[in-house]
């Protein structure tokens, strides 16, 4: 059997599916396209796009500087980065996010900055409305997901044959000029296929738990029509182009009311 006869294969396979939902009455498809292409839906893809890309671009910062106080051979430092990716690879995502959110603005209720041994202040506010949902999610993500990035960095490090390293060490090639002009640009296509994995996998399932993309559609949907699988296949959908949008009710950040009032599996009204 073929590669096109296997696709075929499968097609026909969701088609007798999409029938059978759409004979038992339990998928309608006016509701489906209309959540789909819904104002919450894209606002929700948008989201969790922007988020990704940035919580990216700051881990890959993280990840590097931590990777390279690693094999950077001194004790201190190495023993500082080996702290820091044990804490935050061990940590469940969902307390470090609950940590930043709820329990550092508690431990520090309000943030002042000032210039020393001045009565300049440059800022003073309270700081929950300097930790943001957004800003506590970025926060979380980026320091949490550095720590698997400065694993991936190391290990492109270490892929990098030794015997080049001790060629340019006999020249007389700082360790500086070592990284960056022989070991960093060889590392890279090493580093960039597994970092490109992590962007995925933030967006699929770390981001599934903030609030900010598309299942504050879905809890709407099940709160005012009580129709889930139609919200849920036009979430799933558009996981597919956009990954990261999934689930029922992980938009509770959004829409507590929605998401509480009815739960979900709840009786229809």
């Amino acid at each position: 059997m073929g590669t096109l006869d296997l696709r075929r294969l499968v097609l026909a396979g969701l088609a007798v599916l999409l029938q059978a939902a759409i004979r038992a009455k339990v998928m309608n498809l006016t509701v489906f396209m209309e959540y789909l292409f819904s104002r919450l839906v894209l606002e929700g893809a948008i989201n969790s796009l922007m988020l990704g890309t940035t919580a990216l671009l700051l881990d890959g910062i993280v990840g590097l500087v931590a990777a390279l106080m690693r094999v950077s051979g001194n004790p201190i430092l190495t023993a500082f980065a080996s702290t820091y990716i044990y804490l935050f690879r061990g940590t469940p995502m969902l307390i470090q996010l609950i940590f930043w959110f709820n329990t550092f603005p508690i431990m520090f209720p309000q943030l002042h900055v000032a210039i020393p041994f001045t009565s300049w202040v440059l800022l003073d506010a309270p700081m929950t409305s300097v930790i943001t949902p957004h800003v506590a999610a970025l926060i979380g993500l980026s320091l949490a997901e550095g720590a698997y990035m400065a694993e991936i960095i190391r290990g492109g490090f270490l892929a990098v044959d030794s015997g080049q390293r001790g060629a340019k060490r006999a020249i007389g090639m700082p360790h500086g000029l070592l990284m960056r002009k022989v070991v960093i640009p060889q590392a890279a296509r090493i580093i960039v296929p597994a970092a490109s994995s992590r962007y995925i996998l933030l967006l699929e399932v770390h981001l599934a738990g903030l609030g900010h993309q598309l299942p504050g559609a879905a809890a709407h949907l099940h709160r005012h029509l009580c129709r889930q699988l139609p919200g849920g296949g036009a979430a799933g959908c558009r996981r597919l182009l956009v990954p990261g949008d999934d689930g029922l009710c992980h938009g509770a950040a959004d829409h507590p009311r929605e998401i509480l009032s009815p739960p979900l599996g709840a009786p229809c009204p």
